[in-house]
């Protein structure tokens, strides 16, 4: 054990190398509102749903009275260790799960991917019913929504799924399980003028439209990961009891996101390392996806500042080193942000690109600040109405124990956790319970000397309990609620242009291909982030993650390029060059392809297509005859959409795998295959395997 991991451990607030703790130190803490007296009425209007006392009884990993411990393995024995250990260790190998691609339109033209596991419960009820699969009537369904620029790949998603789906005779569940890939996340493709968020509602929605289509007596049960846990809060806040969950599990939450990003940025040095590994994951993402995000001109010069921003002052730094010792701005004075920071990323980009526009959704915002204190699902975490876990790291250095006094006061507890005096007028959320531990870091939980996940054990008692206490007149009851059961569903012929990835016109960032940076006179080089990424590949062995804390603990620049996801955030879109005259050989053409809706469904949001590029040429191929043009990509065909009569922006069409699109059909290896990975460009620049990332705000 080296001594500077001693060390550094013991400076943080726990010395590994200490003997037996104290029980608490490693208990599992269960905080929910219990009222003293029966005149506090309880938040859901459904008697039928079982309560969170019922919920914790029937796990191991939650009932207090049976005192649970976590313990974290000694050598990652702080948040950073743990965190770290999630970002570079090698996971590929451990927690197999097998995928199976579906992928849908929305009606604002955006793409999303939905992975499911086992592919053998692919595909739709109907479907298994006609082949007397035994899984086709009610098997339980858990959807899963995971963190920033992450996807069904991530080691995090896959422990808990390797156990959720893995076959009752091998000692799993046997439930199905369906991550919603957002937009550019595990190579699908953005096809719309935005990306996603935080508060980005309307796709989940979109999903579980697509999903109760798919399997209508399935009862469905919710799970999400930092930015995902962020976003299924905020969905089960927003929809009361009309939503088709029976309950959620939010792990790793931002609960708050203002007092997050706050922390991130005034927390201190190794907070700032975080705050920008987090923003180089989010600016990686768009320089990926510019191509499509500069068909709306508005956002050119947003990629521009994103990836080549001006220098920032002298005086700004100075006045920023002084906010961090101050913990944050005094009154009055301006706030200064860090090039460079996550909250450089969504000033810059994410305000305006992360969500649908007005009347649809809530974009553009005025400031990140203004996306942060409307986004964090704290602010409706009192009217959420189905049974919710929240687990959480006290020693997390990405949410940290210091942004839950929201969620706590929501469930009748004190900044400190401990419960309110019981006040008859006081109104508390009964169906929201805060597990926590002391150690465990953002989305680690290792535990023992060879690291394991515990992550999985106390997910996946809470859904299983979640599946068994809720009785069947309740799940029926919430059938009955469904958009399709209530007829609130409208489909509609749609016109959508198929065509290959490489056809997409190219736009030039500053510094790039012969355009000049419009402030230095260098071309932006990615070689130390190359040479970073390199140094990261090692063994994950305990003096190799003692090197990266101690990389990240240094003064150096861009020593947090340790802690990036080199891939798995899109896929490297132009990579074959065309042919002159638009020609492409279909021999050389059997890649990927893209899905552009033509059919304008959203009245106020924009819906473009590459052809109106004014940046670049798009080259269409010089073949009239519609044969022909197949061959080489490019193809028109006709579908339904169906949308939310209530909700115009939700719906769906599916893509099926003849459109080649984003991997739809493809089965794959979850964290070891890149769904689509077959159909790629043969030359070019693609990405594939990698490390983890940090999925965070």
């Amino acid at each position: 054990m080296s001594g500077f991991l001693s060390s550094t451990a013991t400076l943080l607030g726990r010395t590994i190398l200490s003997p037996v703790a104290p029980h608490s130190l490693f208990a599992v803490n269960v905080e929910y509102y219990k009222p003293a007296s029966s005149s506090s009425s309880k938040t859901s209007p459904s008697s039928s749903s079982p309560t969170i006392e019922t919920l914790l009884a029937a796990t191991e990993t939650l009932d207090t009275a049976k005192n649970p411990t976590f313990k974290p393995t000694p050598w990652l024995s702080t948040g950073h260790l743990q965190t770290i250990y999630s970002a570079v260790g090698n996971f590929s190998q451990i927690d197999a799960v097998e995928f199976k691609r579906r992928v849908f339109l929305t009606p604002d033209g955006g793409t999303v991917g939905l992975d499911i596991a086992p592919p053998a419960l692919a595909p739709s009820e109907a479907e298994l019913k006609s082949s007397s699969h035994p899984a086709a009537d009610g098997l339980p369904t858990v959807v899963c929504l995971h963190g920033l620029t992450g996807g069904s790949h991530e080691s995090y998603v896959r422990n808990c799924f390797s156990h959720l789906t893995k076959p009752t005779s091998q000692g799993g569940l046997g439930y199905r399980g369906i991550v919603v890939n957002f937009r550019g996340c595990a190579n699908v493709p953005v096809t719309s003028p935005q990306l996603y968020s935080a508060l980005k509602i309307a796709d989940i929605r979109s999903a579980l439209l697509f999903i109760t289509k798919l399997y209508p007596s399935s009862p469905l049960v919710g799970i999400g990961f930092s930015l995902g846990a962020n976003v299924l809060g905020r969905y089960l806040g927003e929809e009361g009891d009309n939503t088709p969950l029976l309950g959620g599990v939010i792990v790793g939450t931002p609960f708050d996101l203002k007092a997050g990003a706050d922390e991130l940025d005034y927390g201190g040095f190794l907070s700032q390392k975080y705050a920008m590994a987090m923003g180089n994951n989010l600016q990686r993402m768009a320089r990926k996806h510019k191509d499509t995000l500069a068909l709306h001109p508005p956002f050119r010069a947003l990629l521009d500042d994103l990836y080549d921003a001006p220098p920032q002052p002298k005086a700004e730094l100075e006045l920023y080193k002084q906010q961090v010792k101050n913990g944050g701005p005094r009154d009055g004075e301006r706030a200064i942000i860090k090039r460079g920071s996550l909250k450089a990323a969504d000033q810059t980009m994410t305000r305006f690109v992360g969500g649908l526009p007005k009347p649809y959704g809530e974009f553009p915002f005025e400031s990140a600040d203004d996306y942060y204190d409307y986004g964090g699902c704290a602010n409706n975490i009192a009217n959420v109405q189905r049974p919710m876990l929240c687990l959480s790291a006290e020693d997390d250095p990405i949410v940290p124990s210091k942004i839950w006094d929201k969620i706590r006061a929501a469930i009748g507890r004190k900044p400190d956790g401990t419960p309110v005096e019981d006040d008859a007028e006081a109104k508390y959320n009964e169906n929201v319970v805060l597990a926590w531990t002391k150690g465990g870091g953002h989305l680690g939980w290792f535990e023992s000397i060879r690291p394991r996940r515990w992550l999985y054990r106390p997910t996946s008692e809470f859904i299983k309990a979640l599946f068994d206490h809720t009785s069947d007149e309740e799940k029926a009851r919430i059938r009955a609620k469904s958009r399709w059961a209530q007829e609130q569903i409208k489909a509609k012929e749609v016109q959508v242009e198929l065509i290959p990835v490489e056809a997409l016109p190219a736009y030039t960032l500053p510094g790039q291909d012969g355009r000049s940076s419009r402030w230095t006179d260098t071309e932006i080089s990615s070689s130390k982030t190359d040479a970073k990424r390199a140094l990261a590949s090692g063994a994950d062995s305990p003096a190799r993650v003692a090197d990266l804390e101690r990389n990240l603990a240094s003064g150096e620049a861009g020593a947090e390029d340790s802690l990036l996801n080199p891939s798995d955030t899109g896929f490297a879109a132009n990579a074959p060059p065309t042919p002159a005259g638009g020609q492409v050989n279909d021999a050389e053409h059997s890649t990927l392809r893209m899905a552009w809706l033509l059919t304008h469904l959203l009245k106020e949001a924009p819906l473009v297509h590459p052809r109106h590029a004014t940046y670049a040429p798009y080259k269409q191929p010089n073949a009239s005859d519609a044969d022909e043009r197949r061959k080489l990509g490019w193809e028109t065909v006709t579908m339904t959409m169906y949308t939310d009569k209530k909700h115009l922006e939700v719906g769906f069409a599916e893509l099926d795998p003849n459109s080649r699109v984003a991997g739809a059909g493809e089965t794959f290896r979850g964290g070891i295959d890149t769904p689509g990975g077959s159909m790629e460009p043969k030359r070019g620049s693609v990405q594939k395997g990698g490390k983890n990332v940090i999925a965070g705000l």
